[in-house]
Order: structure tokens, then C-alpha cells, then sequence
């Protein structure tokens, strides 16, 4: 019985690498030995061609170091997009664990910030997890009558309509339970598939 929890809980935990691309966005393929693997973020403005997820469930431990299969699945998804790099990124909340590698190309032409979203069906979207969030802190007013604040949650939406990451603003209040409205709501929202490989939204709460 031990060693069938075990081998359950390996299975969880090695879910295959996504990988997501663009029309028009690939180049021409390379060898893999010629994609440098990088881990200390941004060398420069780029250009994506490719972008893979690696997720782990909740209940696991997330690695240290992305395993090296996964690294290994990674580059090779982002070497037949014509990648020059791989750009490798540890995530881990309470809402999501995971590796991102994002094939890229130096463009000093690319533009430095993520595009705000505006894909078909979003608007709809952030309507909905909006009134949820909205419902939840109006929920939260009435067992707590003296909480106060805002709470300005940033969050990106992943190429498969995910939350890539979702962050407070430094400026919103340090409550929990009023953050946790705001972001639950956003975890919880399929955001559509973006236009380009990413795209950003913002959601606030206020209470007074």
C-alpha cells in the first residue's frame, strides 16, 4: 500500500511540459546544444517564440531546480521555435506551482512591458471574477465590520488562459482575507486564450 501512495504521488507531481506558440512568431528551428538555458531572468529585450509550463499539484512539493527531463522537454520545444534562449522561472504560490520556460530571440525592437489584455471574451471574463471578488468582500464587511482598505491585485494570463502570476499592489492594504477575495477570484477565472503568448489585467476591492 506504501508504495502505491508513493508511486501516486510521483505521477502527480510529473505532469507533461506544455508548450504554447504563435502564428508568425517561431523562427527557423535550431539545434538544441546551441539554446543557452537561463535562470537569472532577462539579458536584454526579447522576443517569445515559445512558451512551456511545467505544473506540480498543490499538494506536492515543488522543486528546487526544474527536473532535468522537464529543462530537457523545454529546450527542445523552444530549439524547433528558433529559440536562441531559454528563460527558465521557478513560480510557487498558494494558487499555483510551477516551472515557466519562455523561448526567446534578442529584439532590441520588442517592447519591454506585457500588453494589457483585450483578446476576445475577456471583458466578460473580468466582469464575472470582478462580482466575485466584489461579493466576497462585501461577505467579508459583514462578519467584519471594522475592515477597511483596497487591495489592487496585478495578475498575467498564461498562453492557455491560466494565471501566469497575480501579485498585490504595494499600496493595498495587508489584510488577508481581503486580498484572498481578490485573488481567489482571479485564480479561479479561465481568462481565454491570449492574442500574443501573455497579457496583463488588474482587479481592486475597495471597502470602507
Amino acid at each position: 500500500m506504501k508504495l502505491l501512495v508513493l508511486a501516486v504521488l510521483a505521477f502527480s507531481a510529473c505532469a507533461d511540459v506544455k508548450t504554447a506558440t504563435r502564428d508568425g512568431a517561431s523562427a527557423a528551428p535550431r539545434d538544441e546544444a546551441l539554446v543557452q538555458i537561463i535562470t537569472t531572468g532577462s539579458d536584454g529585450p526579447y522576443r517569445i517564440v515559445s512558451f512551456s509550463t511545467w505544473d506540480v499539484a498543490l499538494v506536492d512539493d515543488l522543486p528546487t531546480q526544474a527536473p532535468d527531463e522537464i529543462v530537457f522537454d523545454m529546450r527542445r520545444a523552444a530549439a524547433q521555435s528558433g529559440a536562441e534562449r531559454l528563460y527558465l522561472e521557478r513560480y510557487e504560490s498558494p494558487y499555483r506551482k510551477a516551472f515557466y520556460g519562455v523561448g526567446a530571440i534578442s529584439d532590441a525592437s520588442a517592447p519591454a512591458a506585457v500588453a494589457t489584455c483585450a483578446h476576445a471574451g475577456f471583458a466578460e471574463k473580468f466582469k464575472a471574477a470582478d462580482s466575485r471578488a466584489q461579493s466576497c468582500g462585501r461577505a467579508l464587511k459583514e462578519r467584519r465590520p471594522q475592515v477597511q482598505g483596497k487591495v489592487d491585485i496585478v495578475f498575467e494570463v498564461d498562453p492557455a488562459g491560466g494565471v501566469l502570476r497575480a501579485a498585490a499592489t504595494p499600496d493595498s492594504t495587508r489584510d488577508s482575507e481581503l486580498q484572498a477575495c481578490v485573488t481567489e477570484a482571479v485564480h479561479d477565472t479561465d481568462w481565454g486564450v491570449p492574442t500574443g503568448f501573455t497579457c496583463q489585467g488588474r482587479i481592486a476591492v475597495e471597502i470602507h
